[in-house]
């Protein structure tokens, strides 16, 4: 008599065992270079803010299973259909952060709100798991994967390291501190998601800017949630690893799928980016999954297609970039048909091509649609501050306007250096080249490695994979697919950006695919004579990868007073340590502005906005990019005036960046240090404080 039972797959805990002590050797080593933790240190701190923080982040991701339930339902009935739980964990998310980007604009974000939408989220998926037909199983995890475990521990560990400790080559989190956890602080504080014309990143679609302010609202406030935001962001880099490695496995490249995402996870610019506040893995886990949903065993129906089309509208709302180096590749690649699989019973025809393609775009469209309306709204251009030249630069003087074009766009000589794309892509360290040479830091491009022109092992690996895809059969399409994103995002990036190395982050996707594929074929062509070298050779090339990433990270912590770099395990949690590290003008989380008379006053910023976040009293500020109220006062011969009338007690002068700013992006040109002192002088400012020849402090009469 037969039995109808679905088989339970036998488990080999050999792997959980590796993959539990490759894990505890792992963090051991990011946590400060060495096997043997200090008595500093404990693996219970490390345990205590992981819980605290990554509690908010795992409530998310229950939620967005719970909403995801309901959208998936349809996908169900294609019996070809695989991983319906990564698409509903993904469409799930992607619906929290639609509705909660919609609720912060509107202003009816609050702790009230939010606990119940995250809350109804969990509900349903506890419901569904009452009611699923089979119980989940956790199948053992590819080899590939817990090669991943050191990349992974790595991730970890720098999530739990706040802004202004780690990144050197990022300006120590400036971005962060200025621009992705300042917007959402300010959003809290206001009660509203809007735009603000002293910070011109505001009117981006800030789709996972929003996120973090649905954490920090949860939470209460915004500088407490600085590591569960970190955690979320390298979440969303560990669902794109995830889905990418699933897309080529139901694909058939079977077990070496995995080789492409684990590379990538273990590249410099991955684990920096993904461990920080940042939005690239937003980009990279909404791509994810609409390749998850597109690229699949059978043909995509117009409702997967249109699922799809509103995941990479997500990825575009992440970043804006995206719209051209992804989304517009992967309509063209359906449009051309390279969507299609080999193993697809018949070939979509014209009609059947061009309907899954416009789906794609109008679900899309339908994403950011809400984004183009409220800039409409705020400023009467759907883009602002983009294509100012056609839809009107809002607030703007034609000033700002070339202003912000110029800094955001290649120069002349940078579309003529034809090493850009080899010191910044290719050869770059933050793309996992071995090796290199000592290079000068460019004042308009401090986001550099010091080390440049190393050997490309990554990229000449990736294009051997692409080499074997063109060749093969079953993966041509898929390949060329890749080819055409790839050509796309390195033509977007010459032409249009300022050539920064962390803005070719998406080419990690074609080289992804192109590693798994390259992979894949390599291990049919030696298996017969020489399959014991296949994982001899993938484990080598994972490890040398791994080796770079933790040498690249542990040179990026900040200097302490001896010169030596900061160990890791000294930046875990520090905020609350300030007297830890005191080699910056103040400690980690603080800022010299909470302490004395400015405590209780308001100070003016010139030009440093390199610590707003940490500033608890009152200040001002302006972006490089926006309209300087004390220029608009001091061409009026009242800035004084101005300054005392508008409350302020002190002015704070960051000199050195103030002349970088002027050298590079461009500076209001009214103020200037010059300017400033002779300001002082004639109206009898004060110099309270003066650290070294960086920053002045001055206190108003």
């Amino acid at each position: 008599m037969m039995s109808n039972a679905v088989p339970i797959p036998k488990h080999q805990p050999r792997k959980w065992i590796v993959a539990a002590g490759i894990t505890l050797v792992a963090l051991s080593i990011a946590l400060q270079g060495q096997f043997q933790l200090p008595q500093h240190a404990t693996w219970a701190s490390v345990l205590i803010v992981l819980l605290d923080s990554g509690a908010h982040v795992a409530a998310m991701w229950l939620a967005a299973i719970g909403f995801g339930c309901p959208i998936v339902q349809r996908l169900r009935r294609d019996p070809h259909r695989m991983h319906l739980g990564i698409i509903e964990a993904g469409l799930g998310m992607a619906f929290i952060l639609t509705v909660n980007w919609i609720a912060a604009t509107l202003g009816i974000l609050n702790i009230v709100t939010a606990w119940a939408f995250i809350g109804l989220g969990i509900l349903l998926a506890i419901a569904h798991a009452m009611h699923r037909a089979h119980p989940m199983r956790i199948s053992d995890p590819p080899w590939l994967t817990i090669l991943a475990l050191p990349a992974a521990a790595l991730i970890l560990v720098a999530t739990l390291c706040p802004p202004s400790t780690i990144w050197a080559v990022e300006a120590y989190g400036y971005d962060v501190l200025s621009y992705h956890m300042q917007l959402p602080r300010e959003w809290l504080e206001l009660g509203v998601m809007t735009g603000l014309d002293h910070n011109v990143y505001s009117y981006l679609p800030s789709l996972v800017e929003s996120a973090y302010t649905l954490i920090a609202t949860m939470r209460g406030q915004t500088v407490s949630s600085i590591y569960a935001c970190q955690i979320f962001h390298a979440s969303l880099g560990g669902y794109f690893i995830i889905a990418l490695g699933l897309t080529l496995r139901q694909l058939g490249f079977e077990r070496a799928a995995w080789f492409g995402p684990v590379m990538v996870m273990t590249t410099p610019w991955f684990i920096i980016t993904s461990a920080s506040a940042y939005n690239e893995m937003g980009v990279l886990a909404f791509t994810g999954l609409a390749l998850l949903l597109l690229f699949q065993p059978t043909r995509p129906t117009p409702y997967a297609a249109t699922l799809a089309g509103f995941a990479l509208g997500l990825a575009t709302l992440a970043k804006l970039t995206a719209g051209v180096m992804i989304v517009i590749p992967i309509i063209i690649a359906v449009a051309l048909r390279l969507h299609h699989h080999v193993r697809w019973q018949s070939a979509p025809n014209r009609r059947q091509t061009a309907t899954i393609a416009s789906v794609v775009a109008l679900g899309g469209l339908l994403a950011i649609a809400p984004y183009l309306v409220r800039n409409t709204i705020w400023t009467g251009n759907p883009v602002f501050p983009m294509a100012t030249s056609v839809f009107g630069s809002a607030h703007w003087t034609p000033e700002l306007t070339k202003r912000w074009h110029d800094a955001h766009g290649p120069n002349a000589y940078q579309i003529r250096d034809g090493l850009s794309l080899t010191t910044q892509w290719l050869s770059n360290r933050g793309y996992s080249a071995i090796g290199g040479s000592p290079q000068k830091r460019d004042s308009r491009n401090v986001a550099r490695f010091d080390l440049a022109n190393g050997f490309p092992l990554f990229w000449i690996i990736a294009f051997a994979g692409a080499t074997l895809g063109i060749f093969w059969r079953r993966a041509r399409k898929l390949t060329l697919a890749m080819i055409l994103m790839l050509g796309v995002q390195l033509l977007f990036w010459w032409f249009a950006t300022h050539h920064q190395s962390r803005f070719l982050i998406p080419t990690l996707i074609p080289a992804a695919i192109f590693l798994g594929i390259g992979a894949s074929r390599l291990e049919m062509l030696i298996e017969r004579h020489a399959g014991y070298l296949f994982p001899i050779i993938l484990t080598a090339f994972v490890l040398t990868s791994i080796t770079i990433a933790y040498r690249s990270v542990f040179s990026q912590t900040i200097p302490l007073n001896n010169g030596q770099r900061a160990p890791m395990w000294m930046l875990i949690d520090s905020l609350p340590r300030l007297d830890m590290i005191d080699n910056t003008p103040a400690p980690v989380g603080d800022h010299e502005l909470n302490h004395g008379p400015t405590a209780s006053g308001k100070t003016y910023l010139v030009a440093d906005n390199s610590r707003l976040l940490y500033i608890r009293a009152p200040f001002t500020y302006q972006s490089a990019f926006d309209n300087n109220t004390l220029g608009d006062a001091m061409r009026l011969g009242d800035a004084t005036a101005y300054l005392k009338r508008t409350g302020h007690t002190h002015v704070w002068v960051h000199h050195s960046e103030l002349n970088r700013l002027h050298n590079t992006y461009g500076f209001d040109p009214a103020v200037t240090s010059a300017s400033i002192a002779n300001l002082a002088q004639r109206d009898h400012w004060q110099i309270e404080k003066q650290i070294a020849n960086t920053i002045t402090l001055y206190r108003l009469p």
